[in-house]
């Protein structure tokens, strides 16, 4: 995934992630932290993140086949 396409997935168009939500989820998904440490930077819980994560994945994996 790039970071444009998750700019786009966590976007209000498309999942309307808040702020500290989509930028936990960036450093699991594109930076490849840990789900704690990521949730801990921003001050919000492991299973926030885990959530955040899961749904943008899911999107991801919808929206896959039609963004190629």
């Amino acid at each position: 995934m790039t970071p444009e396409l998750f700019d786009i997935l966590t976007s209000p168009a498309v999942l309307d992630l808040p702020g500290r939500n989509a930028q936990a989820a960036r450093l699991v998904i594109l930076e490849q932290w840990n789900m704690r440490a990521a949730a801990q930077a921003h001050g919000i819980t492991a299973g926030t993140v885990s959530r955040a994560v899961t749904r943008i994945r899911a999107a991801y994996e919808a929206l896959n086949p039609v963004l190629r």
